[in-house]
């Protein structure tokens, strides 16, 4: 095992350059915690270039997740050799008390094949030049401090989760030549503030003079999935075509923040070309033009489990190497592919919203439906948002239903002071029912 340890990404390549790219090896090491400590492993090279590993299942807990998987399944699959090398050098090394570093920045396999596969087959006179993202200025840098506290006055009682949001965002953004997207998966109950979280990066960016960052976002839990075919477009030839592609436009465009909401959702067969874009920030076209976008922002959602995760993390310290190790475990159990879970660059957990937080969001949504019918509400009676929070806890959503319940009890209100020309700030009269009234004849 030491050997394969210390193989560089070539030698690896040519274990499996065969004719049937297979490699064997009948009285391999297997880590020292699991019996017996040998067996067999074997590395298959797959059709679109994955390496298949595979193993002699074993009971027992190694302290890996990586090699847990691997064992607990009897197989894995990595994107290419590198990952394996970068695997072997990892987790195999640890388990093994090797000490060596870690290999050079990869180079990544072309995505064409991923989207090939969701793609019917069109003919193509020469493969077009990748068109590359220049290189970007410096520009203003967004603080994470800064974005942590804009952040927090959208999203109630998430401290810990926005800090972290507000970190990578930041991180990502402020480098001259990212060599990779930064991804995270926000994962916390329905309602809980992961979508707003996301959706309101690119208004705090710009308050903190980071202009230009945009959201594109995917719903993966509509009906039928992740539509390869219209955000990529068709080959040319075939019905849906177009020379700009919705998510390659988005992905040409700087500090572009990417929106997989609701990620478990996603169909399978779109999970490749998903993947590709998480772990490389490339993609291509049906036409054969290449976007590269490795400043780009992965951010995923997911409420898969929260109940039974929040009881995982009951004793798990918040941002520690054991809640990841935590969250990977539960996202495996789930049955989310190792593929996916192994792409996750970083866990942002959500916890369930308290009730001064639903409050506060219960007076913000109230002054954001106002501000839709072009009023400020002035003066805002406490027992209105405590009305806001009793209808919405009869739903069961969270901050969401704050929203839906701010709506239903004073969308009329506002809208017959919108008919009534009245504009700028207001007051409401609580009732019942709620009246919105021009500030200055409230004060009379």
């Amino acid at each position: 095992m030491e050997r394969l340890v210390r193989m560089s990404v070539d030698e690896l390549e040519e274990l499996v350059a065969g004719e049937e790219g297979v490699y064997e090896l009948d009285e391999a090491s297997y880590p020292p915690c699991l019996r017996p400590r040998t067996g067999p492993i074997r590395l298959k090279r797959l059709a679109r270039g994955e390496l298949k590993v595979e193993v002699d299942k074993r009971d027992g807990r190694i302290g890996s997740f990586e090699l847990d998987v691997l064992f607990t399944n009897g197989v894995s699959v990595f994107g290419e050799p590198y990952w394996f090398g970068t695997f072997l050098r990892g987790p195999v090394a640890e388990a093994f008390g090797i000490e060596i570093e870690p290999h050079p920045t990869p180079a990544p396999r072309s995505a064409q094949a991923m989207v090939e596969d969701l793609m019917p087959e069109a003919p193509r006179s020469s493969e077009p030049e990748p068109r590359r993202q220049p290189k970007r200025r410096r520009a203003v840098q967004p603080r994470p401090a800064e974005l942590a506290r804009a952040l927090a006055k959208r999203v109630s009682g998430q401290d810990a989760a926005v800090s972290r949001i507000a970190e990578l965002v930041s991180g990502q953004l402020s480098k001259v030549a990212p060599a990779r997207p930064e991804s995270m998966l926000l994962i916390g109950p329905h309602g809980s503030g992961k979508t707003r979280a996301v959706e309101a990066l690119p208004e705090v960016l710009a308050e903190a003079g980071h202009a230009g960052a945009h959201v594109f976002r995917v719903d993966c839990g509509l009906a039928g999935g992740f539509d390869a075919s219209r955000l990529l477009g068709s080959a040319p030839g075939y019905v849906g075509y177009t020379e700009s592609p919705p998510l390659l436009e988005a992905l040409e465009t700087r500090s572009c923040i990417l929106l997989l909401d609701e990620i478990e959702k996603a169909h399978d067969r779109a999970h490749e070309v998903l993947l590709g874009l998480i772990a490389e920030g490339r993609l291509v076209a049906p036409d054969g033009r290449s976007v590269e976008a490795p400043g780009l922002v992965v951010a995923m959602t997911s409420a898969d489990g929260a109940e039974d995760l929040e009881h995982a993390l009951a004793e798990v310290p918040p941002g520690s190497r054991e809640e990841v190790d935590a969250c990977r475990t539960h996202l495996f159990r789930q049955g989310w592919p190792e593929e996916l879970i192994g792409r996750v660059g970083s866990f942002v957990v959500f916890d369930p919203p308290p009730e001064t937080s639903l409050h506060e969001a219960a007076e913000r949504a109230i002054r954001e439906l106002a501000g839709e019918y072009g009023l400020e509400v002035e003066t805002l009676p406490p027992v209105l948002a405590d009305v806001v929070t009793d209808l919405a806890d009869a739903n069961e959503t969270g901050l969401r239903a704050v929203t839906h319940a701010a709506r239903d009890l004073l969308m009329q209100a506002f809208a017959d002071a919108a008919r009534d020309g009245l504009e700028g700030p207001v007051a409401i009269d609580p009732g019942p029912p709620p009246k919105v009234e021009a500030l200055q004849k409230s004060l009379l």
